[in-house]
């Protein structure tokens, strides 16, 4: 513990925060907190080099909507997303003076990261209790939570609107995060307004999710994680199915091990595709895929809301629960919305019985994802246009 800090501590990032709070972070506060007029403006943000997330159709739908609301949206403009915001919206590039500037001017901050729009998350984490911003900020989420993230607490996030996707989501949200005063709200996710099932090709999507445990690891081709999906990706039973049923299976690599994508790409051919967040638009792969493998990531609530067939596989559920998040109000026995499988041939057995099916849905989970769902109007931003315009009077 005690070497990682040391290590924290003479790293790049740290030295980076330190900069950015010395000449940006307390200056520009200081500047627009005594020099500028109060003006509302709404800066929204995702990851970096994105505009696909539930900022993005927040932000279109406010666009169309309400063109008077003046919104700021912060992207790398060299990114393949910045096309898709351009013209909706003024555009600030991420990190840039000016994206400072308005995480300190805009009367509200939305995003679905932690930093909440900060440039610099750390800056966020270091300064939101002893000199944050005078916006309000708005936690817009990536996905449905449900196993207990501490840097969701009120008293790290800090967030004046914490948004849930779900019922059951809201109710563990408001009971075990620490947040009052009705500061977590079930508004549903802005991009399930477009979450339309259009599945109508043989597309698996296998979609893994990362693990801390894997920071800084040299020697990835020895984990578990590695070896459990090159194994499936290979498998001739695998392929031997997908050749019988004319099926193209999509392996999805999280963002946060794009950079591992070479060592994958070797396990392509025409049935099996690699693809990552730069190559392909998650959120058409949700809508276009008849089915979904996944282990812990949430994006199999995006499949449960449109009744799609899901399968969990868990192959190091003792090893990530050690050393990644511990369970939350889901498990994945009594509400999961599909099968678990620990190894790949169960796995393929499991997929077998998804074709044998017609591609859908057990009427077990088909229940179990209308009770976990409890809106489905695709009225979801205009919530969050009503809750945003109620923070600007308050």
């Amino acid at each position: 513990m005690v070497g990682n800090k040391f290590k924290m501590i003479f790293s790049l990032s740290f030295v980076e925060t330190i900069i950015d709070l010395t000449f940006k972070y307390i200056p520009i506060n200081l500047y627009v907190k005594f020099f500028c007029h109060k003006e509302q403006c709404w800066l929204i943000t995702e990851r970096p080099t994105e505009a696909r997330d539930n900022g993005y159709y927040l932000c279109k739908w406010i666009s169309k909507n309400h063109p008077e609301i003046r919104i700021i949206y912060a992207i790398k403009q060299n990114s393949h997303d910045y096309s898709r915001v351009k013209d909706l919206c003024e555009t600030v590039e991420y990190g840039s003076i000016k994206h400072w500037f308005y995480y300190f001017h805009a009367s509200i901050c939305c995003d679905t990261g932690w930093g909440i729009c900060c440039p610099n998350s750390y800056c966020y984490l270091l300064m939101r209790n002893v000199f944050p911003p005078q916006s309000k900020r708005v936690f817009l989420q990536h996905g449905i939570i449900k196993d207990y993230m501490t840097q969701g607490i009120k008293t790290k996030l800090n967030a004046d609107v914490f948004v849930c996707g779900a019922y059951p989501e809201w109710k563990y949200i408001s009971e075990n995060y620490g947040y009052k005063n009705n500061e977590v709200k079930y508004l549903g996710l802005c991009r399930y307004d477009h979450l339309i099932n259009c599945a109508t090709t043989k597309k698996i999507l296998y979609m893994p999710t990362w693990r801390m445990y894997l920071e800084n690891n040299n020697d990835i081709k020895s984990t578990l994680y590695f070896r459990s999906i090159s194994s499936f990706l290979t498998s001739v039973e695998l392929y031997s199915f997908l050749e019988e049923n004319d099926i193209e299976l999509i392996y999805f690599l999280h963002p946060h091990i794009k950079t591992w994508k070479t060592l994958f790409d070797g396990f392509a051919n025409k049935r099996i595709k690699i693809y990552n967040n730069d190559t392909c638009d998650l959120q058409k792969l949700i809508c276009e895929c008849s089915a979904l493998i996944t282990d812990f990531s949430s994006i199999y609530f995006d499949f449960a809301y449109q009744y799609k067939p899901i399968i969990y596989f868990q192959f190091d559920y003792d090893l990530y629960r050690r050393n990644h998040y511990k369970e939350g109000y889901f498990n994945y026995s009594s509400d999961g919305f599909g099968p678990i499988v620990k190894n790949e041939n169960f796995l393929v057995q499991e997929m077998k019985q998804i074709v044998g099916n017609n591609w859908t849905m057990n009427d077990i989970y088909k229940k179990r994802a209308d009770s976990f769902f409890h809106i489905r109007d695709k009225c979801n931003c205009q919530r969050h246009y009503d809750v945003l315009c109620e923070l600007e009077k308050i």
